[in-house]
């Protein structure tokens, strides 16, 4: 069973002990803390660099004014400066190493919320990196069939074409690759992207003919063709597959 979770920002001058053991002294902001359990949060004194570090991941990322990914302003320099002490501190070679390796443990631990969160963190700090786009497009799909919500469904599904587009197929692994290629097919219908004309035969032979082989899912995309071909929207339970 997953374990829940909640994301605290401390006050340091709440706890300025916070702020200097946490490689931050005389800071007076807020410290993003990623916590298990759900209930009311233990003292200050007792929370750790791994939970700053979870709490970095998935805080520094929120929304522009046009809802734009983006990097949290807010005390930005600091937190910034802490996460590259952290990836030094835990042998990080790199960004993109962080980000993949975090949102892994995240997802084992908790769900996929917490870690398409750090994945989204890791599209504006390495947005070159085909692997955290990928994984976030896998992510996102999971978190779509985690909520009852059409409209929170919509906005998930929403995002999975740009990351697509996005992807340099070589760094991909071809599984990865795969499953890629057909849930954002499925995405883009969900949506009604195809309705110019030839814009589905496009994409079908330009991202999913020659990646996708799995038979479940060569069914699914038959099952969309058709759809689109009688002018009808499936569900997204018609179109999911783990």
């Amino acid at each position: 069973m997953n374990v829940t979770y909640q994301l605290v920002w401390q006050s340091c001058a709440e706890a300025p002990e916070l702020a200097e053991r946490f490689f931050a002294p005389r800071f007076t902001g807020h410290l993003p803390f990623l916590l298990a359990g759900s209930g009311v949060p233990p003292d200050p004194a007792s929370f750790t660099v791994e939970q700053l570090l979870d709490g970095l991941v998935i805080g520094l990322a929120e929304r522009d004014e046009f809802g734009r990914q983006c990097l949290r302003r807010e005390d930005q320099d600091v937190l910034l400066h802490l996460l590259e002490v952290l990836r030094q501190g835990f042998s990080f070679e790199d960004y993109e190493q962080l980000v993949i390796e975090t949102s892994g443990r995240l997802r084992a631990r908790f769900d996929v919320r917490p870690s398409s969160a750090a994945l989204s963190t890791g599209v504006v700090l390495v947005p070159k990196s085909s692997q955290i786009k990928a994984d976030l497009i896998l992510d996102l799909w999971a978190c779509a069939n985690l909520t009852t919500d059409a409209d929170t469904r919509a906005a998930l599904l929403s995002q999975i074409p740009g990351l697509f587009e996005g992807l340099v197929a070589p760094a991909i692994p071809p599984a990865t690759l795969e499953t890629c290629c057909y849930r954002t097919l499925a995405a883009k219908h969900l949506a009604g992207d195809f309705r110019e004309d030839g814009s589905l035969e496009d994409f079908l032979i330009d991202e999913v003919i020659e990646r996708v082989a799995h038979p479940e899912l060569k069914a699914k995309i038959k099952a969309i063709c058709d759809a689109e071909r009688a002018d009808e929207r499936l569900a997204f339970a018609d179109v999911h597959i783990d």
